[in-house]
C-alpha cells in the first residue's frame, strides 16, 4: 500500500517512520537511532537494543494497518517525553453520512468519544486509558487520544499515546494541536 494523501504538522522533534516503505521503515529507523544515540562503540548495544525495540513497535504497527508512525525523539530543554502518533487506514465500509456517527457509538467503548470537525471533516475523537496490549508499552497504564476520520473511501485514525500520565493534561493539549492540523488531500492508493 502506497501512503494515502494527507498532511499533518507534528513538533520538530517527532522523526516521522513511513511504514509503506519497501522495508518498512527500517532504514529510518536506523536513520533515528543513530541521531539518538550516536555512532560511538561505547553505545552499540544501546543502538541494537534501541533498534530491535522500535523495528518490533513499526512491525506490530504496520500489522494494524499503519501507514505512519511518529516517535517523540526530543522535549524541552533536551529531556525526552514518551509519546507516539500512529496513523492507521482502514476501508470504509458504509456511506460516509453514516460512518461517522456509527464510529461514535463503536468508539464509546471504554472511553469518551465525542464527534468534532477538523479542517472540513468530521471526526470521531476519543480519549481512554489503556492498559498494555492495545499498544505496546512496558506495562504501565498509558494515555491514548485517538480521532478518527471519515474521509473518501477510507477512515485515517490518528492514534497519539503516552505512557507519562503526569502529564497527560498537557500532552493532550499538544495531541489535539497535531489533529487540528489534519488535513486529507486525496485518495489512498
Amino acid at each position: 500500500m502506497t501512503a494515502p494523501d494527507y498532511s499533518l504538522v507534528v513538533p520538530a522533534d517527532w522523526s516521522r517512520l513511513d511504514l509503506t516503505a519497501a522495508d518498512g521503515g527500517a532504514a529510518q529507523v536506523r536513520r533515528m537511532v543513530r541521531r539518538l544515540a550516536g555512532r560511538a562503540d561505547l553505545q552499540a548495544q544501546l543502538r541494537r537494543e534501541l533498534v530491535e525495540h522500535v523495528d518490533a513497535a513499526c512491525a506490530d504497527a504496520k500489522q494494524r494497518g499503519g501507514v505512519d508512525l511518529y516517535l517523540s525523539t526530543g522535549g524541552p530543554a533536551g529531556t525526552l517525553v514518551a509519546a507516539s502518533l500512529l496513523v492507521t487506514v482502514s476501508p470504509q465500509h458504509v456511506g460516509a453520512e453514516h460512518a461517522v456517527p456509527e464510529l461514535a457509538v463503536a468508539l464509546t467503548d471504554g472511553g469518551e468519544a465525542t464527534v468534532v470537525e477538523i479542517g472540513g471533516c468530521r471526526a470521531v475523537r476519543r480519549v481512554r486509558e489503556d492498559l498494555p496490549g492495545d499498544l505496546p508499552t512496558d506495562g504501565r497504564r498509558s494515555l491514548v487520544v485517538q480521532y478518527a476520520f471519515v474521509v473518501p473511501e477510507v477512515v485515517v485514525m490518528l492514534s497519539f499515546s503516552t505512557p507519562v500520565l503526569a502529564l497527560a493534561e498537557p500532552l493532550t493539549v499538544l495531541f489535539d494541536a497535531v489533529a487540528e492540523t489534519f488535513r486529507w488531500r486525496g485518495e489512498a492508493a
